[in-house]
């Protein structure tokens, strides 16, 4: 069956009940478990030649490039064998079948970064001159002229053969603190049930949590609230220890590096300049002003004295029933990238023919959405849970950028370049977004549904860039705690919650003690700076955006020739020859003055309704 797009359902289906078209096709990498177990065998076997590279490797060019192509034969067996452990954990994380596939691939990687540890180390034992010797003998080591060149850039962070091997052995020990944060928040949370306007019960769940805040009935929304942030309070103290756990993994690699600080550690890495992220913040802190207004907006046209928290989400435009079955959906973000040109159209109509993308919610499924593109070789994975509004459209199209990003940087890159570096990869779905979403607009001719849409826009932006830089200012001061040697406690992190929600939501608003919980529902601040990503995504994204509108052809190839760069270079220089500079606060500025356009438009909108 196909469930319904609706929290209405009532129960979560179990995953049989879901029609197979909806399901991705985890046969794509594997036909069969066995054929998995057999590929996990092989790169096993793979690992157990790091004998026959470590200490002999930097001999020669021919040796060095010998041990190159093992490392890379390392790295494409193991990204199938474990795209396919995640991939059916997060089908039922409750599975205990699932849980020790995933256990065993993780506990893989954790094993390839041991047996691959010894690489950086020696090479970095040579003298610069003797690497761009070997690079000038053998032509077959020219395609690892960048990785090269990079890592000698992180020489300074390098350690000994020993010490490397030392850290890599911490791999699966610096995982615990996010796995008991992803089990708990994915496989041991259950929310209770509640009433809907016609008092009809609902089960709560973290997928039907966001449109069930969207409910005009202020009762529903704040009784989906109560139910959500009650539930996370009763094991606060878990959630702090899981993220504080995580904090100091980030600091104790840092240390062990010797950053002066784990920003600068998880930023170096991308080759990002730590003022790139406190230009954001202090951007963003210093044009606040049009989010209050849009509070200000909200409140009177709720007709509130005062906002709570669970009052920032239900559209303010009543009356508008934007459903969109996901074939709709599809024909919707189809046309609206039909600027990315034929061959972005064709890359999308082989993602839409089946396999790609499991559709619907199902009962212990992982929450949320999400694009997986690290299996080589095989076509990307999508992830969604979806309840049938708008929202879920532009998720489709988000996650669709990803996945196309994916695709082209693995076509057009060899394997050493064919991911693409965290810091860009918000530009591409953000793309996405912005151009399905001003479609839709043209194709809207009642008033009220195109203000209804306005509205979502100011949504994605404040969710995108200003939800985003505060919680990025949420994770640099949680880092600062610890570095500081102050407690990160649940009740340090919802103090400062609180007041960041104030600042940033504005005085309109009213900030009581539940919102301080909300950090503990955030996953993202497990992924080791990376929040910050969304807000300079967006940015980056809306500038692009506006050279393909304007420009056409020659900025849709500049835009695909960055997708196709994959890690080829760094990310502030592949964004550079596309069209935009992140390094100086200009395109966060520009950001601003779209959304206080977007504000202007509402407003009159709304105006005349």
């Amino acid at each position: 069956m196909v469930v319904s797009e609706t929290p209405d359902a009532g129960r979560l289906p179990r995953r049989d009940e879901i029609d197979p078209a909806y399901r991705w096709r985890v046969e794509d990498l594997f036909p069969t478990e066995q054929a998995w177990e057999e590929a996990f065998q092989r790169a096993a076997a793979l690992l157990d030649q790091a004998g026959q590279h470590r200490g002999r490797f930097t001999s020669s060019a021919q040796a060095l490039l010998a041990c190159l192509q093992w490392m890379e034969d390392v790295g494409k067996e193991l990204s199938r064998v474990y795209t396919y452990a995640m991939l059916r954990h997060d089908e039922d994380t409750a599975d205990p079948h699932c849980q020790a596939m995933h256990e065993r691939a993780s506990q893989l990687r954790v094993r390839a970064l041991q047996a691959t540890a010894f690489i950086r180390p020696e090479l970095l034992a040579l003298p610069e001159d003797v690497i761009r010797g070997y690079l000038a003998e053998e032509p077959r080591l020219a395609v690892y002229g960048h990785y090269l060149d990079d890592l000698m850039r992180m020489r300074p962070h390098v350690l000994s053969t020993e010490m490397e091997d030392l850290l890599a052995q911490a791999g699966d020990v610096s995982e615990v603190p996010h796995r008991v944060f992803s089990m708990l928040n994915d496989a041991d949370l259950t929310f209770p049930t509640i009433k809907d306007e016609d008092g009809r019960e609902i089960e709560v769940s973290k997928g039907r949590y966001h449109i069930l805040l969207q409910r005009r009935d202020r009762r529903v929304r704040r009784d989906a609230y109560e139910a959500v942030t009650s539930t996370y309070e009763k094991v606060r103290n878990t959630f702090a220890a899981a993220l504080d756990g995580t904090v100091k993994v980030n600091l104790f690699h840092a240390r062990a590096r010797k950053y002066p600080s784990a920003l600068e550690a998880a930023l170096h890495s991308e080759a990002i300049d730590p003022q790139v992220y406190h230009n954001l913040i202090e951007t963003v802190r210093a044009n606040l002003a049009p989010l209050h207004r849009y509070m200000a907006l909200r409140r009177r046209l709720l007709g509130l004295d005062r906002l709570e928290p669970y009052d920032l989400y239900v559209p303010l435009v009543p009356d508008v029933d934007l459903k969109f079955r996901y074939e709709e959906a599809w024909d919707l973000v189809r046309g609206g990238l039909e600027p990315l040109g034929a061959e972005y159209g064709a890359i999308l109509d082989e993602a839409r023919s089946g396999g790609w993308i499991d559709v619907y919610e199902n009962r212990g499924k992982r929450a949320g959405a999400y694009s997986m593109g690290w299996a080589y070789g095989c076509h990307p994975y999508v992830l969604m849970n979806w309840q049938g509004n708008l929202d879920n459209v532009l998720t489709l199209a988000h996650e669709l950028g990803h996945a196309v990003h994916s695709y082209l940087s693995q076509k057009y890159q060899p394997y050493i370049y064919a991911s693409h570096a965290v810091f860009v990869a918000e530009v591409a779905s953000t793309v996405n977004e912005s151009l399905v979403i001003q479609h839709l607009l043209r194709r809207l001719d009642d008033p009220r549904a195109r203000a209804y849409v306005l509205n979502q826009q100011l949504e994605d932006f404040r969710g995108t860039v200003y939800t985003q830089v505060m919680y990025a200012e949420f994770e640099h001061w949680a880092h600062r705690q610890v570095e500081e040697g102050r407690p990160l406690t649940a009740e340090a992190m919802s103090g400062r919650w609180r007041e960041l929600s104030q600042d940033y939501w504005g005085p309109e608003v009213e900030v009581g003690p539940r919102a301080g919980i909300g950090w503990a529902r955030v996953p993202h601040f497990h992924y080791n700076f990376y929040v910050y990503k969304y807000a300079t995504g967006m940015a980056a994204a809306l500038a692009l955006v506006r050279r393909v509108l304007d420009e056409g052809e020659p900025a849709v190839t500049r835009y695909l020739d960055f997708l196709k760069a994959g890690e080829s270079d760094y990310p502030l220089a592949l964004l550079r020859r596309a069209g935009v500079d992140m390094a100086t606060p200009e395109p966060i500025v520009e950001a601003v003055r779209y959304f206080e356009q977007v504000l202007d438009e509402f407003e009159r909108a709304v105006s005349a309704l």
